[in-house]
Formats: structure tokens, sequence, C-alpha cells
């Protein structure tokens, strides 16, 4: 018999698939109708909130999202609020230059390619049993909220050269 997974949130309809619902439709972001994908895409591109809770992340989806997301004066990526929790991304997964505005939250998420947040978190990061199949780097990323790396795996190699971490209430 299968084990059934559960979730904290409304979940797809496809069979197997813990990934949120869209606020339109029945399915996840990876198995919503292309007028639901577009729409989310477009919401995603105004608001800047993220939220792929229990999703299989494809290359091709997670490059979708990104390229969905607002730019800055500098045309780096500006994300409010991130929810990756439980999320599993099947490729690589890069946030170059990313400014996390909001919480990031990539709690039990699964990383099968490299990682690489070589990027800005401005409020709290959670990585809380997070496994890295691969590479995860972190070189020069800026904390400048809590950061928790809780029962984290790093199967592969970990880097943290020059990550700044810096305390609340600091100037």
């Amino acid at each position: 018999m299968a084990e059934q997974v559960s979730a904290d949130w409304l979940t797809c309809d496809h069979h197997g698939c813990i990934g949120i619902r869209l606020r339109t439709g029945h399915m996840c972001l990876a198995h919503a109708l292309a007028e639901d994908r577009d729409a989310e895409l477009k919401r995603i591109g105004e608001v800047g909130e993220i939220d792929l809770r229990g999703m299989r992340i494809t290359r091709k989806l997670f490059d979708q999202v990104m390229a969905a997301v607002q730019r800055g004066a500098d045309e780096q990526p500006l994300l409010t609020v991130s929810r990756f929790d439980r999320a599993t991304f099947e490729g690589d997964a890069w946030f170059l230059r990313a400014t996390f505005q909001g919480d990031a939250e990539f709690t039990g998420a699964i990383f099968e390619g490299d990682a690489n947040f070589q990027a800005t978190f401005q409020s709290d990061a959670g990585f809380d049993g997070v496994t890295f199949r691969r590479g995860a780097g972190f070189d020069h990323a800026a904390f400048e909220g809590d950061a928790g790396f809780n029962k984290t795996i790093f199967e592969g190699d970990a880097g943290f050269n020059k990550v700044i971490l810096t305390p609340w209430g600091a100037t």
C-alpha cells in the first residue's frame, strides 16, 4: 500500500502530488493548465510572492518562476515572501544576486541538483531539514535576519565563503 503523505496546505489534485494548489483551479503550478500557470506567473511578477510548497520543481519551471519575479535597479531578482517548504528541486537552482525581501522558507526541501544562494536575505531564512544532494553554495550570501540550518544535510560540497551575518538592529 502506498504511503499517504499529508501537508498543511490545500494540495494539488494530481495523484500523489502534495504541491500547494493555485488560487485558480485544483492543481499546483507544476500540473496547472497553461491558462492557470500563466495567471500565477503574472501574479508572482506583480507581487513577488512565491509559494511552491510541496512541489516537484523542474529546471524549466524554476526558470519560468525566476523570469517572472520583479527586478531591482540592477536587474537582480526581488522576492517578497518565498515558500519552498518540502519542495523538490529536480535540477540546479541558482538564486544568483537574488534579494529575498521577506521570509524565505525552504524547510524540508530537497535539492537534487546544485543549489547556489549568492543572495541577500533581508528577513528570516529557514533551511531546517533541507537535503542538498549535490553542491550547495552560499558564498557571498548576506543574512540580515535569522538563518536556520537545523538538521540540514549536505551530501556534496558546501561553500560558505565570505558570508555576511548581520544581527537584528545593527546599523
